[in-house]
């Protein structure tokens, strides 16, 4: 999966306020952060459809701040 396609899906599917919603439930030290990894569960939990077998961890790699 390219960085183009996670966008388009993410346009397409306006769902960011789930995903914050989301990401503040498993954010347990209240500090903004989650993993790479949480967040590709987030991703696939939020666009089942379209992320369903796909990997975007190494999309969100290069935009970790951790």
């Amino acid at each position: 999966m390219s960085e183009a396609e996670l966008v388009k899906i993410f346009y397409k599917n306006n769902k960011m306020s789930e995903i914050m919603r989301i990401i503040l439930q498993i954010d347990k030290q209240h500090n903004g952060y989650v993993t790479v990894t949480e967040l590709d569960d987030i991703l696939k939990l939020t666009f089942k459809d379209e992320l369903a077998n796909k990997d975007t961890r190494p999309i969100m790699r290069k935009y970790a701040s951790i």
